[in-house]
């Protein structure tokens, strides 16, 4: 992980192929975890998406405290311990002259779903690090990958969509600071007569939030 952060391998030699693909899992991670503070080197911007990572895999935690508690509450008998929500499920179903059967085994559903988020959130660099590698650069498939890292391949394509579409917004942002004064001028004049922005971007090979910026600086 390191030495893709800081595009070395492990000989220490530099590696331009691992500093795209560590901008890349950067830029995925701040999105991903709603970084505002995106200065500073590579190594930096990490330790932010880490900690940013952790906070919200606390408040995943505390959810999934609540489900167990939950779920310990309706095995045991001890409904009145279950959450409002939860227990009005209990009495509905106690009413209809089910067994919460059914119902704990929603919980249950519950319970594995959230621990599955909370690995995802505690290991969020190092996931979709490997989701990246063995994609772009081993060529796996979604499933294979998901096969190999043991995760689902909903979560697998996601990763890999939203790192995607990242890396193609600032490669279009960067594009965005080539453009001429005259053609900014022109994609201002577009945007005042009514040209969408979609169109602006596409016209100009920039991504839509370049066009907006141009537009209102």
């Amino acid at each position: 992980m390191q030495e893709v952060v800081e595009g070395r391998d492990k000989l220490g030699r530099k590696r331009s192929s691992n500093s795209k693909l560590a901008e890349v899992l950067v830029l995925y991670l701040e999105q991903r975890f709603q970084v505002k503070d995106c200065t500073g080197d590579l190594k930096s911007r990490l330790q932010r998406c880490r900690e940013a990572a952790a906070l919200t895999a606390k408040g995943t935690k505390s959810r999934l405290e609540r489900w167990l508690k939950n779920y310990r509450a309706i095995s045991n008998a001890r409904f009145h311990e279950a959450d409002e929500h939860v227990y009005t499920k209990l009495f509905l179903t106690t009413l209809r002259g089910e067994t919460p059967t059914k119902l704990l085994a929603g919980v249950a559903k519950q319970i594995e779903n959230l621990e599955g988020e909370t690995m995802m959130l505690e290991s969020a660099p190092e996931i979709a690090l490997s989701v990246l590698y063995l994609c772009f650069r081993m060529g796996y498939n979604s499933p294979s990958v998901a096969e190999t890292l043991n995760i689902n391949p909903p979560a697998v394509r996601q990763i890999i969509h939203r790192a995607s579409l990242r890396a193609i917004s600032k490669v279009t942002e960067r594009a965005g600071k080539h453009l001429k004064e005259e053609q900014i001028a022109e994609l201002r004049r577009l945007r005042q007569s009514g040209t969408p922005t979609r169109q602006l971007a596409s016209q100009f090979e920039i991504a839509r939030d370049t066009a907006r910026r141009i537009v209102r600086r």
